[in-house]
């Protein structure tokens, strides 16, 4: 005799954790990546000033530390399966209106985020020394943080708008 189960799908309990990891994620993944271009700062800053081997070294350090949060929320087991699975059709439609409720939020991180990489060109070109090269790093490792944060959290709500979606 074979056992016959009825699969429902994906509940709106198991998105909203889903939702709830994916920014967990998110936020340290786009905050690892902006450390790792705001790493190049202090070594930017600090070669003209005659402290080469302190740059070098804070330099390894915020790359490690980049590293670490690009990496520390994928150590972990997540608790949903990596294949795909079937997304109930109540979720679906939640999943569809935190998805419209979340496109102000990311406008908005995108403009800024895009705002701060244009902007990052203004302090290189002010001081045109290794605090404006610093300075431009800073602004810029802000606007990639925000680039990569807003659009991850939008793909986590836009994968559970489809009928079957992987769930990592």
């Amino acid at each position: 005799m074979t056992k016959q189960t009825t699969i429902k799908g994906i509940d709106s309990q198991t998105a909203i954790s889903f939702w709830h990891q994916n920014e967990y994620r998110a936020r340290l993944t786009a905050l690892g990546i902006a450390a790792l271009i705001a790493a190049l700062a202090l070594p930017i800053y600090l070669s003209d000033h005659g402290n080469d081997d302190l740059g070098a070294g804070l330099y390894l350090l915020g790359t490690a530390i980049g590293v670490m949060l690009i990496i520390a929320p994928r150590l972990g087991h997540s608790g949903h399966k990596h294949r795909r699975v079937l997304i109930a059709k109540a979720t679906r439609q939640l999943a569809q209106q935190e998805l419209h409720a979340y496109q102000h939020a990311r406008t908005i991180g995108i403009m800024f985020g895009i705002g701060m990489c244009i902007a990052s060109i203004a302090p290189a070109m002010i001081f045109n020394d290794d605090i404006g090269a610093a300075c431009f790093m800073l602004f810029l490792a802000i606007g990639v943080f925000f680039l990569v944060y807003v659009n991850l959290v939008n793909g986590a709500y836009r994968r559970l708008t489809k009928e079957r979606a992987r769930l990592k």
